[in-house]
């Protein structure tokens, strides 16, 4: 049973994707070099086109994209939840900076996930008040 589920999709990336292909498309026509760029695009579109988090009870689950890049981290391994913005430069997909691993489609609003081992997790969200409520009640309920 999912407690909560939500997924976002990064329309920048997709946007900038499907004109990067309509751009090649225009000056190269149904050519096989088209194609290669088109498959590359799609791909991805596919790895990190949208981020979908999923809380169930015993875990919170993060899947970028189809789900290469994803995670799990049980509910019992969260030590604190915090609301916070991402920067500018950091931009959005999945990076690991400064000891902490982001996951991120689109926008500044994120939450910050400290596990129990200090581990930092940033997810980005367009609901972060919810998020952080709904992994603090979470735990609380299933724990």
């Amino acid at each position: 049973m999912e407690y909560y589920k939500k997924t976002q999709y990064g329309n920048v990336i997709i946007g900038i994707c499907l004109l990067s292909g309509g751009f090649i498309y225009s000056f190269d026509g149904p050519s096989e070099e088209f194609l290669y760029a088109f498959f590359i695009l799609m791909a991805v579109v596919c790895v990190l086109g949208w981020l979908t988090i999923t809380i169930d009870k015993t875990q919170l689950k993060i899947k970028m994209g189809l789900g290469i890049f994803g995670r799990k981290v049980p509910l019992n391994e969260i030590k604190e939840v915090k609301v916070t913005r991402i920067p500018w430069w950091m931009g959005s997909g999945v990076r690991y900076r400064f000891g902490r691993i982001m996951y991120s489609v689109q926008g500044f609003k994120a939450v910050e996930i400290i596990q129990k081992d200090d581990k930092k997790i940033i997810l980005g969200t367009a609901e972060p008040d919810l998020l952080k409520q709904k992994i603090d009640s979470a735990k609380s309920l299933f724990s």
